[in-house]
């Protein structure tokens, strides 16, 4: 007879050592642990008892089970452990834990708007990196997961915009698996145009409250896809949107797999910082260089690992100051 039973006593179904029994000394029984098993009906007479994911199952129900499933198995021997179910003497217990028992979702949030973090990253290693796992959370920062996440294993969660974040697989069960990140607040230090037909200037209290700028009088304010790039206080009606480059790039357009010069004007001589990024912003590579007088030139290779599209030239002084920047094609 099919007989559904329930564990009341969850916590014993950690089976202590003999010096933690010892300890338990307001225990009906000294060096013993108990399992209080609760039927609904009886089931036969069988040796050993089986306890899957807390319920007791009948021998048919076990054979049932796809080993695949199943995650660990404990054998509680009667000497040790005593067992009251539907039955008048104590018996063995096997505990059967399968995936289902160990489901759980792995929240990602914004620490300051609880909000999900889309699309973060979720690396989880074992202790002595024989066993790696990674995951990425959806749009809503979620991860829903069966594998087995240790006490020990270090939990690394990164995600465009935060502070990364490490903690162990103890601290993540405590939390109940949500992760809160801390966004990263960067100080705009320069700012890579790639298009010009958001840009919209004005100066005076009508066009300022428009561009939701402070309303003084006499600060010129342009901005780029609503982020300022250029604030002056001059009087004039006019300003520069785009300096013109400084840096003179030929050939360009450039063939792949081949040589541009760098030609650099207006510089005081000192050490300053070249930079090649793509269109993206990536960063390629870069290096410094002794500038001692003007218009001295420097020789840039053209890889193939570079695809046809625009780049980003960029000279920087030993403050990460942009002083001069130009675009180079490559066909």
């Amino acid at each position: 007879m099919k007989t559904i039973c329930l564990i009341v006593l969850c916590s014993a179904l950690t089976v202590n050592t003999s010096a933690q029994a010892q300890q338990q000394k307001e225990s009906a029984s000294k060096n013993s642990d108990t399992i209080r098993l609760r039927c609904s009906g009886t089931l036969a007479a069988n040796d050993v008892l089986y306890v899957v994911d807390g319920f007791l199952v009948t021998d048919r129900e076990i054979n049932l089970l796809d080993p695949t499933d199943i995650v660990s198995i404990d054998l509680i021997k009667e000497s040790t452990t005593k067992i009251y179910s539907c039955y008048t003497k104590p018996k063995p217990v096997v505990l059967i834990t399968t995936k289902k028992a160990n489901r759980k979702i792995l929240h990602v949030v914004d620490a300051k708007t609880n909000v999900g973090v889309s699309a973060a990253s979720l690396h989880i290693a074992s202790t002595n990196a024989a066993k790696v796992m990674a995951f990425i959370a959806d749009d809503y920062g979620r991860y829903e997961t069966d594998s087995l996440i240790a006490d020990e294993s270090l939990i690394t969660v990164t995600a465009t915009g935060y502070q990364p974040l490490q903690l162990t697989g103890k601290q993540a069960k405590k939390a109940r698996y949500r992760f809160e990140l801390k966004p990263i607040f960067v100080e705009l230090k320069e700012i890579t145009v790639m298009a010009y037909s958001r840009i919209s200037c004005g100066r005076g209290n009508a066009k300022m409250s428009a561009l939701k700028m402070d309303e003084l009088a006499g600060r010129f304010v342009c901005l780029a896809a609503g982020v300022k790039i250029l604030e002056t206080q001059s009087k004039k009606e006019s300003a520069v949107i785009a300096e013109q480059a400084k840096i003179k790039v030929y050939p360009n357009p450039v063939a792949a797999s081949g040589t541009v010069q760098l030609s650099f004007s207006d510089l005081k001589p000192g050490v300053y910082q070249i930079r090649l990024s793509s269109a993206s912003g990536q960063l390629l590579y870069s290096f410094k260089k002794q500038i001692t007088g003007k218009n001295e030139t420097q020789q840039l290779p053209v890889t193939n690992a570079m695809p046809a599209g625009m780049y980003m030239i960029q000279v920087m002084d030993e403050n990460k100051t942009l002083l001069q920047s130009s675009k180079l094609i490559v066909q």
